[in-house]
């Protein structure tokens, strides 16, 4: 006995099957953009506090060596502070520290650590 199928479209089954693949999808595809949105906006916040950690290093070696000393401020909703470890006369280690806060209870510091020497003919001023 042979039976013949005649195919003119898809069963309800198939229907169901390709509507459940296909918000699988959709829903897999929204988690990968939510998660890549909020990472880009974590991201963009560390560069703006490095960048400002740099500055702020910038802004230190502009000083006179000896006016190089520990101090903190806040640029918007960055905290700067910097610290300064003298060794012998002629070396300071400067830490500047940048601490933000992506969202609520995610805490996040940029850490820069930087050598400041005193040239040679100030030793003795």
């Amino acid at each position: 006995m042979r039976k013949n199928f005649n195919s003119r479209g898809l069963t309800l089954l198939e229907v169901a099957v390709a509507i459940m693949l296909f918000a699988f999808v959709i829903l897999s595809m929204g988690t990968a953009f939510m998660y890549a949105v909020k990472t880009s906006g974590s991201a963009d916040m560390a560069t703006e506090a490095t960048l400002m950690g740099e500055r702020k290093l910038e802004e230190l070696r502009l000083l006179p060596f000896d006016n190089i000393t520990d101090g903190s401020e806040k640029i918007g909703d960055y905290s700067i502070s910097w610290d300064v470890t003298t060794v012998g006369l002629r070396i300071k280690i400067v830490h500047v520290r940048v601490h933000y806060v992506v969202r609520p209870n995610e805490p996040h510091n940029i850490d820069i650590y930087s050598a400041f020497w005193r040239k040679a003919r100030d030793v003795g001023t």
